[in-house]
């Protein structure tokens, strides 16, 4: 192995490179703002034991559309 081969070897070994892995954001929308409350009265939030799970919208005065995962029991 020639020295210039050898010194690239010490010097990538020593950096943390972040390879595979994706940075975490503080919040989960980017540049979103918040709404103001019945901005969007279609809007609904799926809440289970106190806690958000999945938005919804409703599609009628009795129901609610939303996505498959959000009412699907996991086996």
């Amino acid at each position: 192995m020639s020295q210039v081969q050898l010194v690239c070897v010490f010097f990538f070994a020593g950096q943390q490179l972040p390879c595979g892995s994706t940075p975490i954001p503080q919040s989960r929308v980017i540049g979103g703002q918040d709404a103001k409350p019945g901005a969007w009265p279609w809007q609904i939030a799926l809440k289970r034991n106190g806690g958000f799970i999945c938005g919804g919208s409703l599609i009628s005065d009795s129901w609610v559309i939303t996505a498959a995962h959000c009412v699907a029991r996991s086996s």
